[in-house]
């Protein structure tokens, strides 16, 4: 679930987000998508009197003696009291100038680390290939330690555990009458990047999806494989992994990083800091939680 060998992931993260999901029964895929997700944060800043500018990066956080004061981009200065960035807790430090904080502090921050990524082949098909919203395949025997380690190594692994995510069953609107959605990804370590691994893995993906849904080729309207580039530009964090920080046992609890940096006014948003949960869940926890501390630093 937190796409890192279990032997490091958090097992009091696991038990919290297991046992919430078994006592809500509330897991569930959001109608329009989980793009859905930011945009109806996007609508209630517009709402509010916000303005949404995109195509203009961020160059610089502007600091002066402790507080933040704006940010910097190709077209010009926006002053504010407060910024919240959602590029990622380590590209937040550096845009705000690692000499603004401790130097025990950046050290810390630049030695998190990163979940694993992913390689994805999305179908889209002419027919339903499953009723099943998430499916899981795990081989006999598998242990992504020995999965990891082999490909860390140069070799590919010929059948990976694979995580499937049919959309349209649960939101047949993402697609034309009769049409349907399948995602599918191999986890892959962060150092497969730009190489030519991972691009053979998702050729290996696509072959075993052929024979776990025989015929699936016959009904293929259109295919799409990305690798970790392509999470690497979705996410905006620079980096090629699926859920940002890794949530290892020695990045939770006391040792997560605060939402809040060590600079007056500036917060960071998203999978890095303030949320629990899986993926884009924790993601959008991290949002609710991180509002409501800018809420109450205000009012102290």
């Amino acid at each position: 679930m937190f796409v890192i060998p279990a032997s490091e992931a958090s097992t009091a993260e696991f038990l919290w987000a297991m046992s919430n999901w078994c006592h809500d029964a509330s897991t569930a895929y959001p109608r329009g998508g989980f793009g859905r997700i930011p945009c109806s944060f996007l609508d209630a800043c517009e709402k509010h009197g916000g303005e949404l500018r995109l195509g203009e990066p961020v160059s610089r956080i502007v600091v002066e003696k402790g507080t933040v004061m704006g940010v910097e981009t190709e077209k010009g200065f926006y002053p504010s009291d407060i910024v919240v960035s959602d590029a990622g807790i380590r590209n937040t430090v550096e845009l705000a100038g690692t000499g603004n904080f401790d130097p025990e502090y950046a050290k810390r921050i630049s030695e998190l680390i990163d979940s694993d990524g992913a390689v994805t082949v999305k179908y889209a098909l002419d027919y339903k290939p499953t009723d099943a919203i998430v499916s899981v395949y795990i081989p006999k025997g598998f242990i992504y330690e020995d999965y990891r380690a082999s490909l860390e190594a140069g070799n590919i692994p010929q059948d990976p555990a694979l995580y499937m995510v049919s959309p349209t069953v649960a939101d047949p609107d993402l697609a034309p009458p009769g049409k349907h959605l399948l995602l599918v990804c191999a986890a892959v370590p962060p150092s497969l990047a730009h190489s030519d691994a991972a691009t053979r893995m998702s050729e290996v993906v696509d072959r075993r999806m052929s024979e776990l849904f025989p015929g699936i080729e016959e009904h293929t309207v259109w295919k799409h494989k990305t690798s970790l580039e392509f999470i690497s530009m979705m996410g905006g964090r620079g980096a090629g992994e699926a859920i940002g920080l890794a949530q290892r046992y020695d990045q939770d609890g006391a040792n997560s990083v605060n939402p809040a940096l060590p600079v007056k006014g500036l917060y960071a948003v998203g999978v890095d800091a303030g949320g629990m949960g899986i993926g884009t869940e924790r993601a959008a926890d991290s949002a609710m939680n991180v509002f409501d501390r800018i809420v109450a630093d205000a009012g102290s």
